[in-house]
């Protein structure tokens, strides 16, 4: 069946720091095809419970590339970090309702961050920030300074949220009275990758 034309829309945006948003970045029926997987998700999450050292996230790696449509042609896009290799990685995030995820700079292996907005229809955001912080341990660790501004994306499903992770680069999010749904997808360098970290098994062929 032929799938209906979309029409993306790209702004790129320089306040707190680069970034882009991305509207409408799956067709209708690309879009419905991810939304079925995110109830799926969803009942194995209610079933399994948080499963991050936060205690209030599920996140679930996957070796299957849910979002092929993210290629390297949108991390050039931005600028980025120096890499001595590439491998892409995707995996859902759910948060349950009213739970925050602290202020951070994604760890030093992500060369690209892609943020797909999937469900429900009325959540929140990415809040972006403006903080002098410099302390960045490469592993989203806190800034040890008071953010001066907030620049709140507005949820949307179908929406992605892109950057590249860069230092200053500080944001954080949170769940609103519903659970939130969203794929992350990334470019990492592998040679950065921490030992802790369950990254190595999911690279996508």
């Amino acid at each position: 069946m032929e799938q209906t034309k979309q029409t993306m829309k790209i702004d790129f945006i320089t306040e707190p720091w680069e970034h882009i948003i991305i509207d409408d970045f799956l067709s209708p029926e690309r879009f419905e095809h991810i939304q079925d997987l995110a109830i799926q998700e969803l009942g194995r999450f209610q079933v399994e419970g948080p499963n991050t050292f936060r205690r209030d996230k599920y996140v679930r790696y996957t070796k299957e590339d849910l979002l092929p449509e993210v290629t390297m042609d949108i991390m050039k896009l931005l600028p980025h970090r120096e890499y001595d290799d590439l491998v892409k990685l995707n995996h859902w995030a759910i948060m349950p309702p009213n739970a925050d995820y602290p202020t951070h700079i994604d760890n030093a292996s992500r060369i690209h961050t892609f943020t797909f907005y999937v469900a429900p229809e009325k959540n929140l955001g990415t809040i972006l920030c403006d903080n002098p912080s410099t302390n960045d341990n490469g592993d989203h660790g806190q800034p040890d300074k008071s953010t001066i501004c907030e620049y709140p994306i507005e949820w949307k499903p179908n929406r992605a949220f892109v950057h590249n992770p860069r230092p200053k680069q500080w944001h954080r999010y949170r769940s609103g009275d519903t659970h939130r749904i969203n794929l992350s997808v990334f470019y990492a360098d592998p040679t950065k990758i921490r030992s802790h970290r369950q990254d190595f098994d999911y690279f996508i062929d």
